[in-house]
């Protein structure tokens, strides 16, 4: 019988083997934490119209150190991007 293991250590995948390379094998680690969502789901809906406009680069550094202090640890960038195209999503569907 052919078989794919997976050792998890911590919450962890430490290791990946399978019987057959012809196995396709998948791993969801649902624990993982998408930063989009967190942002579309808890950052986004709060923001103010006046927010959004003015939404720069200082405003995601601000918001990542504060997302740090929570223990969430996020890039500049992409905190930046993803609101901003949030933003923009918002102005294409006006």
């Amino acid at each position: 019988m052919e078989k794919v293991t997976v050792r998890v250590k911590g919450g962890m995948v430490t290791e990946v083997t399978a019987t057959s390379s012809e196995i396709e094998t998948v791993i969801i680690d649902e624990d993982a934490f998408d930063l989009p969502a967190f942002l579309l789901g808890e950052i986004y809906p709060h923001m103010d119209e006046t927010e959004k406009e003015s939404w720069c680069r200082k405003d995601a550094e601000d918001l990542v150190h504060d997302l740090k202090a929570e223990g969430i640890e996020a890039d500049v960038d992409e905190v930046y991007e993803t609101i901003a195209e949030y933003i923009r999503q918002d102005a294409e569907a006006l």
